[in-house]
């Protein structure tokens, strides 16, 4: 399975880098995702290597294999971890796409459970 999701990561970037910007209604975002999106207004936490703060955000929407993010600024890292104080996971991530205060975010590992 992480295969087959890193090989449509890596179709997508390559449509992204040869400038393919129509999308087909196979290649829309509900046929590319791994899981379904379910809605969330999950309390989060992005963290990221050396900084003393987090900065939170509200998760809109959540699936096993990404969430839908909004922060008070624009400006995310690339990469960060994703404390969801809803649901008491942690998630490494990976933005996918940026507008503004909203993110797309896969995530890299599984979310794992703390109390």
């Amino acid at each position: 399975m992480a295969a087959l999701q890193l090989r449509r990561i890596e179709e997508d970037a390559a449509k992204l880098s040869s400038g393919d910007d129509m999308p087909s209604e196979q290649d829309s975002p509900s046929n590319r995702r791994g899981a379904a999106r379910e809605p969330a207004r999950d309390l989060c936490e992005i963290v990221t290597q050396g900084s003393a703060y987090a900065t939170p955000c509200l998760a809109h929407n959540i699936s096993a294999t990404g969430a839908l993010l909004e922060t008070g600024m624009s400006g995310i890292p690339d990469r960060f971890i994703l404390v969801n104080h809803t649901r008491k996971t942690r998630t490494l991530c990976s933005v996918r796409w940026r507008c503004g205060r909203m993110s797309g975010v896969l995530f890299v590992r599984p979310p794992r459970f703390f109390n």
